[in-house]
């Protein structure tokens, strides 16, 4: 084996080692985070970075499911500067508008010892979010009560915004499921009214091309209140180099006809790129061929 071989992981790692790093380059299971390896993304990336510079902006990606929507928002709450992690929230058919509050509630008392510590120390609870005193251990006895109104609810996130250093950024994902009109006007409120507030807060949501509407048509104003950005399926080159610097970092060698099929198989769908490409380079592996696509 030559000095320069030595240096391909798909010739010298055993399959665990290779196994992680390959899950470092490619991710059909899961949103990226990382703006490394969002292919064919940057100028939209670019788009929602500059637009919450601003305070009391939000965003609204949209788009075709699988386009890669998540991953967008993600990576873009985990770029923002001077801000907290993501609060990372999934809809379903079951979501509201309070659950989605609560659930910024619990998992902030969750992660910062600071947000936990000062309700300790006030005696406080969520009930209602009155934020009332009832006891020092009431928090711990049960789950909170749902806010019951836009204004107890943007209470709430400036009561955990004072209490943490930097913003709150809360990335509400697959907002189209919640198909309620009356919790879907109630939630643009509520974010007309932390920006209104000058509340430390900024919220990306992400759902199909019927949730622009969905929002912007729930409140006169509210397109002064977002920055949109709509996704495509991914252009040709980023499915390109989605492939190729994944197999180059591998030490996987791979014929340009395999890289294009690929790109059209996938038909611009990152999870399709990800994935094929992670059953052909474990192929690959297996095959010890010098790793070489045949």
């Amino acid at each position: 084996m030559t000095r320069i071989e030595w240096l391909r992981p798909v010739l010298t790692q055993p399959e665990y080692d290779f196994g992680k790093l390959m899950a470092t380059l490619l991710s059909p299971s899961s949103p990226l985070q990382s703006e490394e390896f969002l292919k064919g993304r940057e100028k939209q990336l670019s788009h929602i970075k500059r637009a919450l510079l601003q305070s009391g902006r939000h965003a609204l990606i949209h788009g075709l499911r699988g386009v890669g929507k998540s991953s967008l928002a993600q990576t873009s709450a985990y770029a923002l500067p001077e801000s907290e992690d993501a609060i990372l929230i999934g809809c379903d058919e079951n979501s509201t508008f309070a659950t989605i509050i609560r659930e910024v509630f619990d998992q902030m008392s969750g992660r910062s010892p600071v947000f936990e510590k000062s309700i300790t120390e006030r005696g406080l609870s969520f009930s209602r979010f009155g934020l009332g005193a009832e006891g020092k251990n009431s928090l711990h006895e049960g789950r909170a009560s749902d806010p019951s109104s836009v204004n107890e609810a943007v209470r709430l996130v400036r009561f955990i915004s004072e209490n943490l250093t930097n913003r709150i950024v809360v990335v509400v994902d697959e907002f189209d499921l919640i198909t309620n009109r009356g919790e879907q006007v109630i939630f643009t409120n509520f974010l007309k009214q932390i920006s209104d507030q000058h509340v430390s807060a900024t919220f990306i949501i992400c759902g199909i091309g019927e949730s622009v509407e969905t929002l912007m048509d729930a409140h006169a104003s509210a397109d002064r209140y977002f920055h949109t950005e709509g996704l495509q399926q991914l252009p040709w080159e980023a499915r390109f180099e989605i492939v190729e610097s994944a197999a180059e970092s591998l030490g996987i060698e791979i014929d340009r006809n395999t890289v294009i099929r690929i790109a059209r198989i996938s038909d611009g769908f990152p999870h399709y790129i990800h994935l094929i490409s992670e059953k052909l380079f474990w192929r690959v592996f297996e095959a010890k061929n010098g790793g070489v696509v045949t």
